[in-house]
């Protein structure tokens, strides 16, 4: 159960310290801010990682709509911001554009690597990089509450989606804004 503030990479080597001297692994990267399951693998069984990886995951999200930020999640730096706080079946029919295989684009502050290099050192550096869509395939996605502008969903999806990009893509459908407040990922 990861917690908040941490990288996935930062808690497998602090676990390793507590769990053994074998090589350690981890199937599934989530972001800092984000809790919940990160499965570890101990020795030879870093060789399922991948596998382990490509299977489905459940996630619970809260959007704060209204807001978006650089990171599309609540330690960014906001970017922009509106009044515009759409309903709640706004949002309803906007959830249902996003069901099954989609394209989206990678956000720039995420792990994945360009020429050897992870994309948030780039952002960080403010280079620019040409970031390429990919096919995602998103299995459902449940309303369980929308209180003021906190949206909150649950979130079935294949290998490769971004929560906080699919979060904002929600809002735009629903013409306001959005950004990740809380991320827990509850199956795997």
């Amino acid at each position: 159960d990861k917690p908040t503030g941490i990288s996935s990479g930062e808690y497998i080597r602090k676990l390793k310290n507590f769990l053994t001297t074998e090589k350690v692994g981890h199937a599934g990267t989530l972001d800092p801010l984000a809790t919940g399951l990160l499965i570890a693998c101990l020795g030879q069984m870093t060789r399922f990682s991948d596998y382990l990886a490509d299977l489905s995951k459940s996630y619970e999200v809260e959007i704060l709509l209204g807001s978006q930020t650089n990171t599309g999640d609540i330690d960014g730096e906001e970017i922009k911001k509106t009044d515009f706080i759409p309903s709640e079946n706004d949002i309803k029919k906007a959830i249902k554009n996003f069901i099954g295989k989609i394209n989206q684009i990678p956000p720039i502050y995420s792990a994945l690597k360009h020429k050897g290099k992870p994309l948030y050192k780039y952002a960080r550096e403010g280079i620019d990089i040409k970031i390429e869509p990919r096919k995602i395939l998103i299995h459902q996605i449940k309303f369980i509450s929308y209180y003021e502008n906190i949206l909150k969903l649950e979130i079935t999806c294949g290998k490769g989606a971004y929560i906080r990009v699919l979060a904002e893509a929600i809002a735009k459908k629903a013409s306001s804004l959005g950004t990740v407040a809380n991320l827990r990922r509850i199956k795997t």
